[in-house]
């Protein structure tokens, strides 16, 4: 049933890869319904559907996308005047974030101002930010819907201002479509490694961040930096290279160097500190 069903508290939401598939896992929910003394309100189901609006976002065929009405309320959101108000509104932008390359890199001025209780004065750049942003939500990609069938691209890059990484899968004539987009900043201790360190630390995030997409299947890691594989073969490593290779070591992966200037969208993600 968890391969056919997504239920979020009073909403059930069945999806299937054809008509045939779909009438069979609709039977398993109407039995499992009946079963549990359950009833639905037929003025409010809809079947077969080929998209929908799901907890803010549209699901297609072809993959996520955001909701416009959802967008439009974030578009229309007037300027805050309160620290409070700024988190309101980077709380509902947020949730959209996994579209949007640089969100952490245009948000910054705005997460700035909720970093303390004091009155901060609203400037030219936290305007631009807060302007930037609604833009940005406003022109989002199509996030292609996993497919447990393929194998799985892990771009990563890292620089002294942090760390990028987005997962892709290819389709059937080969395109690269990504699947989610991923970044952050480098900690304290983190801006002190040496380059090849730094990006075998992208590396060690990325895996455990999209963890549940590639554990147990072979997939493909991609980087800028030609170095890295030299580093997690070191013989008898020691400290957190040794972590790093333990944590490596329950994944089946192959990595593949791309030049920056092709590596680019992971790569700007990274200089932003998304």
């Amino acid at each position: 049933m968890n391969q056919c069903l997504v239920a979020y508290i009073d909403d059930l939401n069945v999806y299937s890869l054809n008509k045939h598939e779909h009438l069979q896992h609709l039977e398993q929910v109407f039995q499992c319904v009946q079963i549990a003394n359950l009833k639905l309100n037929p003025e409010k189901c809809f079947f077969f559907k080929d998209h929908l609006k799901f907890l803010g976002y549209i699901v297609t065929k072809e993959g996520l996308q955001t909701d416009p009405s959802k967008i439009q309320k974030i578009v229309e959101y007037p300027q805050p005047k309160t620290i409070k108000q700024v988190r309101g509104f980077l709380g509902i932008a947020s949730y959209y974030r996994r579209f949007i390359k640089n969100f952490a890199a245009i948000a910054r001025p705005l997460h700035d101002q909720t970093k303390t209780t004091k009155k901060v004065p609203w400037t030219n750049e936290t305007t631009e930010s807060f302007e930037l942003l609604k833009r940005a939500l406003t022109s989002t990609p199509i996030l292609s819907r996993p497919d447990f069938n393929k194998p799985f691209i892990l771009i990563t890059d890292a620089s002294k201002l942090g760390l990028g990484a987005i997962l892709t899968q290819l389709d059937d004539n080969g395109y690269e479509h990504p699947v989610i987009y991923a970044s952050r900043g480098l900690k304290s201790t983190e801006s002190n490694y040496a380059p090849t360190k730094l990006e075998c630390l992208a590396v060690i995030w990325a895996v455990k961040l999209f963890r549940p997409y590639v554990l147990g299947k072979k997939f493909t890691i991609i980087t800028d930096h030609s170095a890295l594989n030299g580093l997690l073969k070191t013989p008898n490593p020691t400290g957190i290279i040794a972590r790093w290779i333990t944590i490596l070591s329950e994944y089946e992966f192959e990595i593949k160097y791309r030049p920056g200037r092709v590596n680019e969208s992971a790569d700007f993600l990274s200089r932003l500190g998304y």
